[in-house]
């Protein structure tokens, strides 16, 4: 346990090293980055937030107007312009407003949705590109790793050849990356599940 923890501290110390002396920039950017989609990813939350509010809005305000139709008539009126009475009118304005908001909303999360990709894409990119240099750097005698063929194992995104611990653990390595890059638990990652076996969002219904 010493041995794994000690390897686990000059891993990490290496890797600090590497950000500050070696590649400042790289890690800078996508430090920059991290943050950047964060800060969408929060207002993405509350995009959709506002969208399914309004969509409740219109599922309530649609029952309303149904529910006031005049005697006589066969169906709901279908705009303010039909023969209706003071109430009715104040609903049916009410629920176009919803519509016409709702649209609004709907717009603006697939807009957001869009700038995120070249940000996503970004933050993958950044990461991938230093764990491997970092990885290059160490077995090579960086940092006093030197670790040759019993180093660190490679990190391969897609899962490709590797077994359900493998790909737990190169999972579990993203998403340490990705919640706090600085983090101390970097290298710590462990193959708890090498053995185990394998174990938002909608936004209303469409547009308006």
């Amino acid at each position: 346990p010493g041995s794994k923890a000690g390897t686990a501290e000059e891993k990490n110390a290496a890797f600090m090293a590497y950000k500050q002396s070696v590649a400042p920039a790289a890690a800078s950017k996508l430090a920059a980055d991290m943050g950047e989609l964060r800060d969408k990813r929060a207002e993405l939350k509350d995009k959709c937030a506002a969208v399914n509010a309004l969509k409740a809005d219109i599922d309530s305000l649609q029952k309303q107007v149904e529910a006031m139709a005049l005697p006589g008539l066969s169906a709901a009126p279908k705009s303010p312009d039909d023969v209706v009475d003071s109430d009715t009118y104040k609903a049916m304005a009410a629920l176009k407003a919803a519509k016409t908001s709702y649209r609004k909303a709907y717009d603006d999360v697939k807009d957001l949705r869009t700038a995120m990709e070249p940000v996503t894409a970004a933050v993958q990119d950044g990461r991938q590109a230093l764990v491997e240099e970092f990885q290059a750097w160490y077995a090579g005698g960086g940092g006093g790793g030197g670790m040759g063929g019993g180093g660190m194992e490679d990190v391969d995104p897609s899962g490709a050849g590797m077994d359900y611990g493998e790909q737990f653990e190169s999972m579990e390595l993203q998403r340490i990356l990705e919640s706090d890059p600085e983090s101390s638990a970097f290298f710590a990652a462990k193959k708890t599940l090498r053995n185990a076996g394998p174990a938002k969002k909608p936004v209303g219904r469409g547009r308006y």
